[in-house]
């Protein structure tokens, strides 16, 4: 009768509704695995990523500490240098000085035995 196939036809949209759920439930489940799995994958290439970069970065730091390292030994020893050279002039001034001073002196003194010798002949 109608009201039976009625009933069937019902029952059969039932089924395949349930059907239709049970796929996408499925479909959901495989669709969050999918997700999560391409989830994991991201984070392990944004981790390792991320440790290639602190590497390089690491590296980038050595070789500037490197370079300043050894722009501060440059530094130093010019100032060494520079000082050592500063410390020979004024040595060679201050011997200078000294020898003039001396040579000053000998004439004074060859002046007044001069003086006095003549002061005796009088």
């Amino acid at each position: 009768s109608f009201e039976r196939e009625f009933l069937d036809e019902i029952s059969a949209l039932r089924k395949s509704l349930e059907d239709v759920k049970a796929n996408s439930e499925e479909l959901r489940s495989a669709a969050q695995g999918n997700i999560a799995e391409a989830l994991d994958e991201l984070e392990r290439n944004v981790a390792r990523e991320l440790e290639s970069r602190r590497s390089a970065l690491d590296e980038r730091i050595d070789e500037w500490l490197n370079s300043m390292d050894a722009k501060i030994r440059k530094v130093s020893q010019d100032a060494l240098e520079q000082r050592k050279a500063e410390e020979a002039r004024l040595a060679q001034e201050v011997n200078a000085e000294l020898k003039r001073l001396k040579d000053s002196l000998y004439t004074q003194t060859q002046r007044i035995e001069r003086d006095i010798e003549a002061f005796k002949s009088v």
